[in-house]
């Protein structure tokens, strides 16, 4: 079972290398054992990268991602490599950071794993290049695996590279350039949400044709399904799901108890806040000082779907998102959505059917929204519907059937290379 994004309580899963310098996960089996990284295997085309020629005739698919740590990208890996048909691809997940609760026990049987956690920094760029070097797709998820990736991948000529985007913004502007500035080195980008989608081929200049869209979720819709669960008559349970970070906005949460204490005295509002997070013991410290006994936290939560189906309602105020998938997860357990329109939020919740978007942030916007959810035959109209949306757009089937389409389109001679890269450089 998943923790909520950001933050768990369980503990690194213990690592070590291999004779030849690559290491191997101890504790998974010898059916993840990590996979031969020699040098590579085939002949070159005409743009100097290798042309796909399978050893065993499946494609070697290498996804490199920068850290295994739980989060919304990891959960969406495991459930994406959970759902692929391992007979007709060799898949290895190469990483360079796991440390405490990462999602390592939960990779499939069958997936290699090479995680370059143990190695010494002169070591690592050796392994790294040889563990990239032997793919024919590589497939590179987070900020600093996309960049390495980009270079590596060009360097050791791999025939086809591809890349995720997580989240509509940078973390800063120096990130920014150094995306874009590598970008070309990227056959495809994939966007995690409609939201990121826009904005990679309006604010980044990447052309539509490199861009293909597969909403990462993949939840399993047999998991998280609601159950006869109701909160004490006159409660209302209201969940959030998530780190606690700034962009995640908790504040907002104190700030609508607050006011929902100051406007409402029929019904009782109880806030269950799930996640850990380096702003924990502030907002710990401001709950307090408000003196709003009604805001639990929960730290990390191990059964998701049981902590969604103690609630009535999903609440989400993040400043900026990719896709949230905790909110899906929601909708799945056919919980109504009040949210800001960050990200995926603004497509897949409709105003009005399966929540509310809330545009302004003041706590008062929010808390009407809430109040309005204190009707039980609306939440269970709303619940009804996010239901539908997930299961026709948002489960696993639909994440693993999309992502076999563009493994297809890259195996069958691969997507034209972006040279010069496509987009503008300032």
């Amino acid at each position: 079972m998943r923790a909520p994004e950001g933050g768990s309580n369980r503990p690194s899963t213990p690592t070590g290398a291999s004779a030849d310098g690559r290491p191997v996960n101890s504790s998974v089996g010898p059916s993840r054992s990590s996979s031969s990284v020699g040098p590579s295997r085939s002949s070159s085309s005409d743009d100097g990268r290798r042309s796909n020629s399978p050893r065993d005739g499946r494609p070697s698919i290498v996804y490199f991602v920068s850290t295994l740590t739980t989060g919304g990208a990891q959960v969406g890996l495991v459930r994406l490599l959970s759902g692929l048909d391992l007979e007709r691809y060799d898949v290895t997940v190469v990483t360079v950071l796991s440390k405490e609760n990462d999602v390592i026990a939960e990779l499939p049987d069958g997936v290699g794993l090479i995680d370059l956690e143990p190695l010494s920094l002169r070591r690592k760029p050796v392994a790294l290049y040889r563990a990239v070097a032997d793919a024919d797709v590589l497939v590179c998820s987070m900020y600093h695996a996309t960049l390495l990736g980009r270079v590596l991948g060009t360097i050791a000529r791999v025939p086809v590279v591809v890349n995720w985007l997580h989240s509509e913004r940078f973390a800063g502007r120096h990130r920014e350039l150094a995306w874009r500035a590598t970008a070309g080195l990227s056959e495809l980008i994939l966007a995690d949400s409609p939201a990121v989608a826009d904005a990679l081929r309006e604010e980044y200049g990447v052309p539509a044709d490199r861009v293909r869209t597969i909403p990462i979720a993949g939840v399993d819709t047999a998991e998280f399904a609601r159950t006869d669960v109701s909160s004490p008559s006159g409660e209302l349970h209201v969940a959030t799901v998530g780190s606690l970070i700034p962009p995640k906005r908790h504040d907002r949460v104190l700030e609508t108890a607050a006011a929902l204490r100051e406007r409402n005295d029929e019904t009782e509002f109880v806030f269950n806040v799930a996640g850990t997070g380096p702003l924990e013991a502030e907002l710990c410290e401001r709950r307090d000082a408000l003196g709003l006994e009604n805001v639990r936290f929960h730290g990390f939560v191990e059964d998701v779907p049981g902590f969604l189906n103690r609630n009535d309602v999903y609440f989400h105020t993040s400043a900026y998102e990719g896709l949230c998938i905790a909110a899906l997860e929601a909708m799945a357990c056919e919980l109504p959505v009040v949210a800001s329109p960050a990200g995926g939020l603004a497509h897949y919740v409709e105003h009005g059917a399966s929540g509310y978007l809330v545009d302004d942030p003041d706590p008062g916007a929010f808390a009407a929204s809430l109040e309005r959810l204190a009707d039980p035959e609306r939440r269970r109209a709303f619940g009804r519907r996010g239901r539908e949306i997930v299961d026709r757009d948002y489960s696993r089937e639909a994440l693993v059937t999309a992502f076999e389409d563009v493994l297809a389109e890259c195996l069958d001679d691969g997507p034209a290379t972006a040279t010069p890269p496509f987009v503008d450089q300032e």
